[in-house]
C-alpha cells in the first residue's frame, strides 16, 4: 500500500482560521441549531449571570441573544458557557466546516469565542475564534470553522477522541483572553449549521482493508501479538459482514484474562510516511455491547523507525455495538506524556519516557483493544472489535475551492 500525504502546516491548538463564505455550487448545509428558542443551559461564575432572549435573527424568526454580566478580572479567569443539548444525538461525520452567524453590537476584545461539540460520552472538540469580539459587526456576520481547525483539550478527560456520529450538545464558550472591567457584554448567535459538499476535505486514506483478498492475506500484513500482556485465543480476520464502508474491515477478537490485557495487530508500512504536519486522523470502529462496564480503549498507535509510539486514544465507545467515527486532532506538539489529550506519548516504548515519537518517520501502525476496568468487572472476557477507514486529514481549505477566502 502506498500512502501519499499532502501536508502543509503544523496544527496549532491555539489558532483557528476564520472563513468567510459565499454561495458555492453543490454545497449543502444542515442546521444544527436554528436559535429559535431560549432552551439552553448556561454556566458562569457565582457572582455573574447570563440572560438569554430571542431577538430578530439572520434567517428564520429569531436569534439567541446572550447578555453576560460579569465582574472585573485578569485574563483567563472567566469561562462563560451557553449549551444546547439535543434530545437525540446528531451526526456530524459529513462536516467539512461549521458555520454560524454572529452579531456583536459593541466590541469587547477581552473576550474570545469558542464553539464546542460534545459527544454522548462527554468527549469534546472545539474551534477557537480569538478576534470574533474584537470589532463590532454590522448586523449579523457569517463565520465558518473548517474541520481541521477543531482542537482537543488535553488537560481533562473530555480530551479523548470525539465520536462524530453521536454529538449530544453544542456550546458557545466565551472566556476572557485579556483583562476585562466589570460590565455587561451582549452578542447574538443564529443559524449554526454544518457545511458539506464543498470538497474542502483534504484527506488521504491510510487503510480501508479493501486490498486484502482474504483473512490469510490480512494476517500476513497485520500479525497479532507483540509481547506484553496479551489476550488469549486471539484472531484477526477480514470482516465482510459488517464493514463501515466498502466491502471489508478488520475484526479482532480474543479473551482477556484481566484488566490491561491487549489484542494488537501491527502493520509495517511499505515505506516510512511523514505525518508531522497532519491536522488530524479519523478512524471508524465498531464495538461490542458485552464490554459495557469494562472501560474499553480502542486505539491506533503510530510507531516510528526507532520504536517510539504515539497512542491515539478512544475510550468507552468500544462498549457500543455500533459504528463510531472518531475525530482525532493532533496538538501543536502532536502528543505528550501524562496528559488527557487525544494523542499521548507512551512512556513504555523503545525510547522510554524521554523518547518522543518522530512523526516525520512513521514506519508502522498498530490497532489495539484493551479493557481498562478492574473490579468489579469480571474476567475472563471474550469480545471483539472491528476497525475500518483510517484517514489522515490535512488543511481543509485548499485554494482550489472557489468562493472560500481566509481572513
Amino acid at each position: 500500500m502506498e500512502v501519499t500525504c499532502i501536508m502543509k502546516t503544523l496544527f496549532s491548538a491555539m489558532c483557528a482560521a476564520l472563513i468567510l463564505t459565499a454561495g458555492v455550487a453543490g454545497a449543502a448545509t444542515t442546521i444544527i441549531d436554528s436559535a429559535e428558542d431560549t432552551v439552553y443551559t448556561s454556566s458562569v461564575a457565582a457572582a455573574e449571570s447570563v440572560a438569554l432572549a430571542s431577538v430578530p435573527g439572520s434567517e428564520g424568526t429569531n436569534a439567541l441573544q446572550i447578555s453576560y454580566t460579569h465582574t472585573a478580572e485578569a485574563a483567563w479567569f472567566k469561562n462563560g458557557t451557553v449549551t444546547k443539548t439535543y434530545a437525540t444525538p446528531i451526526d456530524i461525520s459529513a462536516m467539512e466546516a461549521l458555520e454560524f452567524d454572529l452579531n456583536v453590537p459593541v466590541a469587547n476584545a477581552g473576550f474570545m469565542f469558542i464553539m464546542m461539540v460534545t459527544d454522548d460520552k462527554g468527549y469534546i472538540a472545539s474551534t477557537n475564534f480569538y478576534t470574533a469580539f474584537s470589532a463590532p459587526t454590522t448586523g449579523f456576520q457569517t463565520f465558518s470553522a473548517p474541520l481541521s481547525t477543531f482542537v482537543k483539550n488535553q488537560w481533562k478527560a473530555s480530551g479523548r477522541a470525539v465520536n462524530m456520529h453521536k454529538i449530544k450538545s453544542i456550546s458557545f464558550n466565551f472566556p476572557n483572553q485579556g483583562a476585562v472591567t466589570a460590565g455587561t457584554f451582549v452578542f447574538s448567535i443564529d443559524n449554526v449549521k454544518l457545511v458539506h459538499g464543498l470538497g474542502l476535505l483534504n484527506e488521504t486514506i491510510l487503510e480501508n482493508f479493501e486490498s486484502y483478498a482474504d483473512s490469510t492475506a490480512l494476517n500476513a500484513a497485520y500479525p497479532f501479538g507483540t509481547g506484553g500482556t496479551e489476550a488469549t485465543g486471539v484472531s484477526v480476520a477480514l470482516d465482510t459482514a459488517n464493514p463501515y464502508a466498502g466491502a471489508k474491515a478488520l475484526k479482532m477478537e480474543g479473551t482477556f484474562p484481566g484488566q490491561w490485557y491487549t489484542i494488537k495487530a501491527t502493520y509495517t508500512l511499505p515505506s516510512a510516511i511523514d505525518v508531522s504536519t497532519a491536522k488530524y486522523f479519523k478512524m471508524s470502529a465498531h464495538g461490542n455491547a458485552n464490554m459495557a462496564g469494562y472501560n474499553p480503549a480502542v486505539d491506533i498507535i503510530l510507531i516510528d523507525g526507532t520504536g517510539n509510539q504515539l497512542i491515539g486514544h478512544t475510550w468507552l465507545w468500544g462498549e457500543n455495538s455500533e459504528w463510531a467515527t472518531f475525530y482525532m486532532p493532533f496538538l501543536n506538539s502532536a502528543g505528550a506524556t501524562g496528559t488527557w489529550g487525544c494523542w499521548v506519548e507512551t512512556q513504555w516504548d523503545a525510547g522510554g519516557a524521554a523518547g518522543l515519537c518522530n512523526l516525520a518517520n512513521i514506519t508502522a501502525i498498530r490497532l489495539q483493544l484493551s479493557p481498562q476496568a478492574g473490579a468489579p468487572a469480571v474476567y475472563p472476557l471474550t469480545t471483539s472489535t472491528i476497525f475500518d477507514n483510517i484517514v489522515i486529514g490535512d488543511d481543509t481549505t485548499p485554494a482550489s475551492v472557489n468562493d472560500w477566502v481566509l481572513y
